[in-house]
């Protein structure tokens, strides 16, 4: 099941993967596909810890796999996204990109 990520696992991770981390969220949503279906919401929690993160592919990346979580689950989708402070410009660029699918969303 997913965890939550600690700073130290995702600086670990980008280390490994040679600097900025371009494979995670991709992997996120390939590999554990069958993760993603049987606990949305910890898919959903997991990938919001990344919504701000300093990569533009990272933040595009999660903001698609909030997308296509969304067309399964629009309520658990729409309660994160309404969580989220959309003052921070990076933070917007995601929820736009996660929010694609939920027609005239009001929080």
């Amino acid at each position: 099941m997913f965890t939550k990520l600690e700073d130290e696992e995702i600086a670990a991770f980008r280390e490994e993967f040679g600097g900025k981390t371009k494979i995670f969220p991709l992997q996120l949503k390939v590999g554990v596909v069958k993760e993603v279906l049987d606990h949305p919401e910890a898919a959903i929690q997991l990938l919001s810890q990344l919504r701000n993160d300093e990569s533009e592919y990272v933040r595009k990346s999660v903001g698609n796999a909030l997308c296509d979580i969304s067309k399964k689950h629009k309520d658990l989708v729409k309660n994160e996204l309404c969580t989220w402070d959309t003052t921070n410009k990076q933070i917007k660029q995601t929820h736009k990109l996660a929010s694609k699918f939920l027609q005239k969303m009001k929080c």
